[in-house]
This record gives structure tokens, sequence and C-alpha cells, in this order.
């Protein structure tokens, strides 16, 4: 099973969805970065499109290499989701170009920031994902291993 948490960077009302989410195994698991997605559910609150960046992303070992640096290996996508909740109509996709292996004792680190395309203000304490647990789902080889999707 996987571990995430997120440390948000930003106040709830803000012009900006700023984070870090950090990943790691809580057993044997060996998980290869390009069949995980990560997925952060929120709500637009504009009706334009959303930009994501991706600052960081990086892996630490507690072995040889130690560090991995996976910011080019790393893309983010906004896409519209289908669900019942009032509190997801968008979610951030982030996915790996990298054979990087998520294993025991690692710590996959990514930082992103996101902005409506017309720098309006985003509601944090409407999006579903805004708390971290288990509102971070993580997707390997399509299939949910972390966390609860809203519901469609």
């Amino acid at each position: 099973s996987v571990k995430e948490g997120l440390s948000s960077q930003t106040a709830e009302m803000a012009n900006r969805i700023c984070g870090s989410i950090t990943l790691s195994t809580l057993n044997n698991d060996s998980l290869d970065l390009s069949k995980l997605k990560v997925k952060y559910y929120f709500t637009a609150d504009s009706a334009g499109k959303q930009n994501v960046w991706i600052d960081s992303a990086a892996m630490q070992y507690q072995r040889d290499p130690w560090y991995a640096a996976l910011t080019s290996d790393t893309s983010a996508s906004v896409v519209s989701v289908n669900t019942t909740s009032p509190l997801a109509n968008r979610c951030m996709e982030v996915s790996f170009a990298s054979n990087e292996k998520l294993e025991q004792g690692a710590t996959l680190t990514i930082s992103f920031r996101l902005a409506n395309e017309d720098w309006s203000t985003f509601d944090q304490t409407n999006d579903y994902s805004y708390a971290g647990g288990d509102t971070i789902v993580m997707l390997y080889n399509g299939n949910v291993i972390q966390g609860v999707e809203p519901e469609k």
C-alpha cells in the first residue's frame, strides 16, 4: 500500500492552488512510476480553463543513488470530471515518464501550482482534495490503489 500526504501552501481563498504531495510505500511494494497517476480533485470556481505547473518532483532513496530529479519526467494536466460531488468538477492528473521505482524507504515529493487562466480566486473550502488524506487518489495501471474518488 501507499501513503500520501498533502502540504497546502495557500490560503482557503487564493488565486492559485499550491502544494506538495508526498508519496511513500508502507511495505515491500515496488511501483514503476510510469504506471502511476496521482489525482487531485477541485472545483474550478471559474468558467475558464486552468493551468498547472510542476515546480519540482524528486525521489529520495535510502540507498545509492540516494536522489533522483524527476521534474522533467513529470507532467500534469487538468481535466473536467463528471461527478455528483459539489466538491469536484475538475481534476489535476499527475503522471510520470520515468521507470524509477517507488519502493520501501523511498519518498517521492511533487510540488505543484494550479491557477485559473484569468487568475481569478479559488475557494478551496469547496475542493474535494483540499483536506488531503483519502481524497488524493493514486492509480496504478489504471486501478485505484489509494484514496477514494468522488462519487460519479
